[in-house]
This record gives C-alpha cells, structure tokens and sequence, in this order.
C-alpha cells in the first residue's frame, strides 16, 4: 500500500479585521485570513486525504465542512497536487481553491443566536428574545444575529413587552463582532453602531441626533428596524418608515444588533 497522507486545514476566512479592544479601551486590529472577494466564511473547514494509488498518481478527497448560514452554490473545490524534492525528500504540495459566485447562497432565515448578553434569552426558535430579569436588572441584553444581514436585507424587530419606568428603551444596530468572537460584556465598546432613543452610538460614543422617532416611545406591537444598503449607507427605520440616511461607509460586513435595554423586555423578529 502506497504512502498515506491525511491533512486538516482549518481556515477562517474573514471580511475584515475584526476590531479588538485594547488595553486603552481603544480599538486594535487583529490580522485574519479574507478571501478575495471580501466576503467571510465563518467557522468552516475543509479536509482531505491525499493516497498513492499503485501508478504513482495522487489521488485526492475533499470533505468540505463549511458552516450551513454560509453554504455557497454554484461553487467547487479545485485540487492541484504537486511533487517537489526538498533536502532529497518528496514532498507533496497541495493547492486548493474554492470557486464560484460566493453571493450566491442559499441563507437561512434570520434568526437570533442562541447565546447573548448574560441576561438576555432567545426563544420560539431563535425568533424571539427577552430579559431574564426584565423588571430587576435593565442592562445585559444584548443579542447578535446568528448570521450577518446581506447588503439591503432588513434587520426588523416587532416590540413585545415594556415597562414605563426608565428614560431609555429598545437598541438596534450593527455590529463587525460575530456571534463567535463578541464579548458582550464589551460589546458596544468596538465595532458596533446603535440606536437608542433618537441618539447614534459608534463605539459607545454618542455621536450625533438623528430625525427619527424617539425609541423611548415605542408601544407594544411597534416595529424598528436597521438596514445596511449595497452602497454603504446606514439606514432606520420605524414602523415600516425609512427615515434616510443615518451613517455612510459602512464597507464592512456586520450582523443585527438588538439591545433589550431599559423600558424593553421582550421583542421579536417581525
């Protein structure tokens, strides 16, 4: 039987460099691994085993283990082995490379991940959330989506349980975190943008008013939503109004942000 070879390569593929926070509570990059065409494969892998067959020939079989939020159509493996001498051993050379249309995908429905904030949780099929200790504790209930929202796609949730006892209520926005690398006891503090009340945060950080509905003011069954178009533009919306252009240049691709946070309790997908 010829020699044997069986490889695992694990790769992450990553849209940008995700932001990290610093010591100075600033933002810092870390370097990742991005495909060409600037889009991510989260949590994918792929593996494969390499045999001589009795001719001499490399024989190669490719598992493909991508993550199912992020499966591709239209798309292959091609596998090039290579047989180079190095310090008078053979050594074989594998290359591999996914093709196809990576925007072509077959997504899932949007649904929240299955794990936020510490005291947030997600229920009715990841289609709806809510704060564990909705009338003692108003923070720590944030919740990411379980995938990222495509260019144009709209990250809408439906208010389903309020209080009227705080100044401040429901958040929505985005964020460059994933669900695999957030740490929500620092999330808002890097690469996320939200809405409270009628206020932008970046980072944080207030950073400007916008003309839209004040949140705080929402009722049971009102809707707010947030949706990053092709051309970068941040927009939000409130019970089904686009209220314009709220943030540009957002280049980078993010996931839905909701924020079950003073007044809110509970809301869901709408």
């Amino acid at each position: 039987m010829g020699s044997f070879y069986r490889l695992l390569l694990l790769a992450l593929f990553c849209l940008s460099l995700y932001p990290n926070v610093s010591s100075e509570g600033k933002c810092s990059s870390t370097a990742s691994y991005h495909s060409a065409d600037e889009d991510v494969l989260e949590q994918s892998s792929l593996s494969f085993e390499a045999m001589m067959d009795k001719n001499g020939e490399w024989q190669t079989m490719v598992t493909n283990n991508l993550d199912p939020s992020i499966s591709t159509n239209n798309s292959n493996i091609d596998v090039k082995r290579t047989v180079v001498e190095r310090d008078g051993k053979k050594v074989l050379v594998v290359t591999m490379s996914l093709k196809g249309n990576l925007n072509e995908r077959s997504l899932p429905p949007l649904k929240f991940h299955s794990e936020g904030a510490k005291n947030v949780e997600v229920f009715n099929g990841g289609k709806s959330a809510k704060r564990i200790r909705g009338t003692t504790n108003k923070g720590y209930g944030g919740v990411l989506t379980s995938r990222s929202i495509r260019d144009n796609e709209l990250f809408q949730v439906k208010v389903d349980k309020l209080l009227r006892r705080y100044i401040t209520s429901i958040g929505i926005g985005i964020s460059r975190k994933s669900p695999h690398n957030v740490d929500y006891n620092e999330w808002m503090t890097c690469g996320t943008i939200m809405l409270y009340n009628n206020q932008l945060y970046e980072n944080g950080s207030a950073i400007k008013k916008l003309k839209v509905p004040n949140l705080r003011f929402l009722k049971v069954g009102d809707q707010v939503g947030v949706m990053k178009k092709s051309n970068g533009n941040l927009h939000f919306f409130v019970n089904g109004q686009d209220h314009g252009v709220a943030l540009s240049n957002i280049t980078y691709r993010v996931h839905g942000v909701l924020d079950l946070y003073g007044n809110a309790v509970e809301a869901s997908l709408a």
